[in-house]
């Protein structure tokens, strides 16, 4: 089945905080082990669409939520993200959540790389995203850049 993905909206605040709060999903996130709920409303908020350098869409598998897709807009590339709800792991959601987002960010048609910055011990993430296309580009503090053309 194909995923459907939509801008997140105030109304998925709970959604967001369910895995904002669990430590598996923050594990190769960076920063702190949980995000604070107050923190994580202020980022949905933004990232639904009020905030021009940050994009989140909900991924839907008919009904069910099984992750989330972001794209931001930092000035040297165009950064993609995805979290995938840890009771959907292991399904192919971040691959396909991944692919999803290359989509969006194929559309924006800004003349830059595309960019996933990944915790050097996160192995799976680091396989969706070598699957689709990216590969090390640079070793930061405590994440691996890996990118790819637009």
């Amino acid at each position: 089945m194909t995923l459907q993905l939509r801008l997140v909206t105030p109304d998925d605040v709970d959604t967001v905080m369910r895995w904002s709060q669990d430590e598996r999903v923050n594990r190769y996130v960076g920063g702190a082990s949980v995000w604070t709920p107050e923190f994580t409303k202020a980022r949905v908020l933004s990232a639904g669409g009020g905030d021009t350098f940050r994009r989140w869409y909900l991924a839907f598998d008919g009904e069910a939520v099984v992750g989330l897709g972001a794209i931001m807009f930092p000035d040297d590339a165009t950064e993609l993200g995805y979290w995938v709800d840890p009771d959907r792991w292991g399904h192919g959601y971040a691959g396909q959540i991944l692919d999803a987002m290359i989509e969006i960010a194929r559309a924006e048609q800004r003349d830059v790389p595309l960019s996933a910055q990944i915790q050097p011990a996160n192995g799976a993430s680091v396989r969706v995203a070598e699957r689709a296309g990216f590969a090390w580009f640079a070793s930061h503090a405590d994440f691996d850049e890996y990118r790819r053309d637009a």
